[in-house]
């Protein structure tokens, strides 16, 4: 028997980036937005093949521990002060 609460998602590519990054083993990940059956999008890296239009996502460690920036509204609220 089938679990009523269970729903599966569906996923569909709706848009395919010129991004590619490679995995530890050398496969190419390129960056897609896929679509849920849902409604709801994301992104995600999924194998592809390379093309001459590529551009490669390059990953580096931060060193200086930048601060990351607050978000519109706690920006907004310090102005309003």
């Amino acid at each position: 028997m089938k679990n009523p609460f269970h729903k599966h998602h569906y996923w569909k590519i709706k848009e395919r980036s010129n991004i590619i990054q490679y995995d530890n083993m050398g496969y190419v990940l390129r960056l897609f937005i896929v679509e849920c059956s849902c409604g709801k999008t994301k992104q995600m890296w999924i194998d592809s093949a390379e093309c001459k239009s590529n551009c490669v996502c390059v990953w580096s460690k931060e060193e200086t521990g930048l601060p990351i920036p607050p978000k519109a509204e706690e920006r907004e609220d310090e102005e309003n002060l």
